[in-house]
């Protein structure tokens, strides 16, 4: 015989939780004002030429598919022959390209 019903109140334990969620959210914004300045991106310089090599790169084939291209349009016969592989690799990179910009 121990047929015990619990009531749960709804108010009480709503008004719980949004001081406790409150509470996190007080604490988040005062850790985030009180370290503003210790937040610093940094770049390390192996990163730095590591993204001026990529850009580079990048420019060297840009130039290769723009040139490729034109010389489709203009002669109808390009003066590079490129395999298949070669047309794959300069596609990915030229989508690679376009999402990098993107960004």
């Amino acid at each position: 015989m121990l047929n015990k019903k619990i009531n749960i109140r709804l108010i009480p334990t709503f008004i719980f939780v949004a001081f406790l969620s409150l509470s996190i959210k007080v604490g988040n914004v005062y850790d985030h004002y009180s370290n503003i300045n210790s937040k610093k991106i940094t770049l390390s310089a192996a990163s730095a030429v590591a993204a001026d090599k990529q850009t580079k790169d990048t420019l060297e084939l840009t130039k290769v598919l723009r040139d490729s291209s034109s010389n489709h349009s203009n002669k109808g016969t390009p003066n590079q022959s490129f395999s298949n592989s070669e047309i794959a690799i300069l596609q990915e990179l030229a989508e690679r390209r376009e999402a990098l910009d993107a960004r």
